[in-house]
C-alpha cells in the first residue's frame, strides 16, 4: 500500500491506512454504479494531499491540485483520482497510461 499511496505526490503512507483506503474505495463503488463522483475523489485527495483549491476533470479521472504547487521544486505534485476504481495515481502516471481528454477546470 505505501507504494500507491507515495504514487500520489510522494506523502506518507500513514496518512491513509490500506483498510481505509480500501474501505472508501468500496464505499465510491456502491454509491455511484462503478463510478467515482467528483465528491468522493475529493474526499480520497483530501486524505493524500494538503491545500487543494483546483481541479481539472477529465475523462478518466479528476486532476486535484494546489496553487502552492507551482511555487515548489520536488515537492508535492497534482494527485489524480481514476473515475473508475478510485485509485490515486501521480500527474505522470495519469497522463502516460491513461491518456486523458480534457473535459473542465473546477474551482474549489
Amino acid at each position: 500500500m505505501s507504494k500507491q499511496l507515495n504514487d500520489c505526490g510522494g506523502l506518507k503512507a500513514d496518512i491513509l491506512s490500506e483498510k481505509e483506503y480500501n474501505e472508501l474505495i468500496a464505499q465510491d463503488k456502491e454509491s455511484s454504479n462503478n463510478k467515482v463522483s467528483f465528491d468522493d475523489a475529493l474526499k480520497i485527495a483530501r486524505k493524500l494531499k494538503k491545500n487543494i483549491d483546483g481541479c481539472d476533470e477529465y475523462d478518466k479521472g479528476y486532476m486535484f491540485k494546489s496553487s502552492a504547487d507551482e511555487l515548489t521544486i520536488g515537492g508535492e505534485g497534482a494527485c489524480c483520482v481514476l473515475k473508475d476504481t478510485g485509485k490515486a495515481v501521480n500527474q505522470t502516471e495519469f497522463y502516460d497510461t491513461y491518456k486523458p481528454q480534457f473535459i473542465k477546470s473546477i474551482e474549489i
